[in-house]
């Protein structure tokens, strides 16, 4: 009772605890520590940054640029907690330009790992490798040989932090995945920019898991990482405000069959060249394109949009990957990519696909209509008029006619006299009858006519044969004669009234 009576104090954590407490933020899985080093990098103004992962993240994490370099005089700050030389007070967040701004990544890094820099910038004439303590302070300082740029260099990442580590070894292909994505993410935007990633396992074998040419457009970076098949399925996308304040440009999936995925793992939004997350603008996206797919789940488009806003109209403090931001205007930019899908995507909804099939939107048609293209389709059999029929016989020499206008009524009957013209087609029944039962008109009919079937009971192979030339004679006359009675009455009542009987 005494014991639990007592107050406790309030006192101020030590300096290193407070250090390991917010460097665990900071760095929370090697692809933070990817992510910091990139953009450390891209911020030097690097044209080349090459990422070397050993062991999946396990053994060593490099990262090697040829940006600017470190000038000696910032060695030391260059590792202190929140010491930076991107800002100089708060306000300046409303006109950032760069990618880091706090000062905080290479002092996490020395907390939960063993942090080498080697560094040279054009006015030395050689480079200087440094080593750092857990907080941040340089222990030892050589000279080095390489060209103008930084190496950084992680070693025994999470080993100070037991929990983790463990979690890091369990689940290390996994991790290595997410470190691909981000890569990705910055391959695809940093235009002009060659980004490369080497893995190396432990038994010494290297691989090159992605690799940019430092192309000029978003395009072709696309294609460099996912391949030219991917590019087949994508279309441009742009778009502006009114007075040109937001703008945005990219690429997303077309309405066609295997240009969509099951998941999002395709979909990169960008606010001013940084990866981001714009979940209200996402739910957008996807909701305009699944309306083309009744609104199925498994249709998921393929995005990589570029945002072009103020910078004051946008808060990205919030969180310390940097990924959450508070945009000010999100619905301007939700409108005006709702406007352009629509716009681009709407004459999917009447159009035949590339790929020679109805458009999936398709099956938004009234009921009405879907009834009048069948009526329009099954004249394609009406119009197939057989000379010899009979269910067993299997000869090259049985024929069909063929009318060749397919949608409409022929301007003249066919008579005996027009096998001969152009007007109409003699082609082997064989032939006929396969592209038939290939027809989605002709497979909601019946694909013989009755009078087709008429020997289907007949008592013996050797009757039935007897019987067959005649028939067939017999049938012959009577279409001829049909169309004949139709000729005469074209000429008597005129080519409409002789549609409408028909």
């Amino acid at each position: 009772f005494f014991l639990s009576s007592i107050k406790k104090m309030i006192q101020p954590l030590e300096k290193s605890s407070v250090h390991q407490i917010c460097s665990g933020q900071v760095i929370t899985d090697i692809k933070s520590i990817v992510k910091e080093l990139v953009e450390n990098s891209l911020d030097a103004g690097a044209t080349s940054v090459e990422v070397r992962v050993k062991n999946f993240g396990l053994d060593s994490i490099e990262v090697v640029d040829n940006g600017s370099g470190v000038d000696p005089a910032n060695y030391q700050a260059l590792t202190l907690k929140h010491y930076t030389s991107k800002l100089r007070r708060f306000t300046d967040l409303t006109a950032l330009t760069t990618m880091g701004f706090r000062g905080e990544a290479l002092s996490s890094l020395c907390a939960v790992s063993q942090l080498t820099i080697t560094t040279r910038t054009a006015s030395e004439n050689a480079a200087t490798k440094l080593k750092f303590d857990k907080n941040g302070q340089i222990v030892s300082r050589e000279p080095a040989a390489r060209e103008v740029g930084t190496s950084v260099l992680v070693e025994g990442i999470f080993k100070s932090m037991p929990v983790r580590y463990k979690d890091l070894q369990r689940n290390h292909k996994r991790e290595f995945t997410k470190l691909l994505a981000l890569l990705q993410a910055y391959g695809i935007i940093a235009c002009g920019i060659r980004l490369s990633c080497i893995h190396q396992t432990s038994n010494g074998s290297r691989t090159k898991c992605i690799a940019t040419m430092g192309s000029k457009s978003m395009r072709e970076n696309i294609g460099a990482i996912f391949g030219v098949k991917q590019l087949s399925c994508l279309q441009p996308i742009e778009g502006s405000s009114e007075n040109g304040t937001f703008k945005f440009e990219g690429l997303i999936s077309k309405i066609d069959k295997g240009c969509w995925r099951s998941g999002a793992d395709r979909q990169y939004l960008y606010l001013n060249t940084r990866p981001v997350d714009l979940p209200r603008v996402s739910r957008e996206v996807n909701a305009i394109y699944r309306s083309f797919f009744s609104n199925s789940l498994s249709h998921i488009p393929v995005v990589f949009i570029n945002f072009t806003v103020p910078t004051e109209s946008y808060d990205i403090n919030v969180t310390p990957d940097k990924r959450k931001v508070f945009l000010h205007q999100e619905e301007i930019l939700c409108t005006l990519v709702k406007e352009k899908l629509e716009e681009i995507y709407q004459p999917s909804r009447f159009t035949f696909g590339s790929s020679s099939s109805f458009s999936l939107m398709s099956q938004e048609v009234s009921s009405s209509q879907k009834e009048s293209q069948n009526e329009e389709l099954a004249t394609t059999e009406d119009i197939l008029i057989p000379l010899e029929l009979g269910e067993n016989n299997n000869t090259e020499n049985e024929q069909i006619v063929q009318i060749s206008s397919i949608k409409k009524i022929p301007s003249s009957p066919i008579t005996k006299n027009d096998l001969d013209n152009d007007d109409c087609t003699v082609v082997p029944q064989p032939l006929i009858l396969e592209s038939v039962k290939n027809s989605t008109a002709i497979q909601q009919n019946q694909l013989r006519k009755p009078h087709e079937l008429t020997y289907n009971n007949s008592p013996n192979k050797k009757q039935q044969q007897e019987i067959q030339p005649k028939k067939q004679e017999i049938q012959q006359e009577e279409i001829f004669d049909e169309l004949d009675e139709l000729l005469q009455q074209e000429q008597l009542f005129g080519e409409e009234q002789l549609q409408e009987q028909l």
